[in-house]
């Protein structure tokens, strides 16, 4: 399976045994829900559910057992191309079947990446996003608060990586600076 996410707000799977065969060369089902583009996908790699952090300024938990058809869904025509977008805290697709939304950080200017927490360290109990506005955000996978916030750099942060053992995360800024956060058992 594999899957992909674009301007068009729609995540789409896909099964690689079925390239290039029937009507969707693949595609084997969409999961509808933000409201602006996609920019970034990570599986919790238990075969069920992944997360996806978009334009909207929304992370969303996806349970892949929720595919919708890809002929019930239209994808929007209109394209992001780095234009701020608007606020949606009180918005909803009315397609979505996301488990959860996670609302906090900001996307705008580059493609923002968020991620699940290692399975080692943390049991993948948070997720973790960088920000626009030069923070870290660590949400409570279950509750969706924002557990901490690491605040340090000045200007994006696109990524962040947290160490697949140790208690660490490494947190690099548009603004040239690298930045190692130790973090507790409980994060906040």
């Amino acid at each position: 399976m594999l899957f992909s996410g674009s301007d068009d707000t729609l995540i789409k799977v896909w099964d690689r045994r079925l390239f290039g065969s029937g009507p969707h060369k693949g595609c084997v089902g969409v999961l509808p829900g933000h409201l602006e583009g996609v920019t970034f996908i990570d599986s919790k790699l238990d075969g069920r559910h992944l997360i996806s952090n978009g334009k909207d300024h929304c992370v969303k938990l996806w349970d892949l057992r929720l595919l919708q058809d890809t002929d019930s869904v239209l994808p929007r025509s209109d394209i992001w191309q780095g234009r701020r977008s608007r606020d949606h805290s009180g918005e909803k697709h009315k397609l979505d079947k996301s488990l959860m939304t996670y609302r906090g950080h900001h996307v705008s200017d580059t493609l923002i990446r968020c991620r699940f927490s290692p399975y080692a360290s943390t049991g993948q109990k948070y997720i973790y996003t960088g920000s626009a506005d030069g923070n870290v955000y660590i949400f409570d996978i279950l509750t969706g608060e924002v557990l901490r916030t690491l605040e340090r750099h000045e200007g994006i942060v696109r990524d962040v990586h947290w160490h697949p053992y140790l208690p660490e995360i490494l947190v690099p800024g548009w603004d040239g600076q690298l930045h190692k956060w130790f973090l507790n058992d409980k994060v906040s």
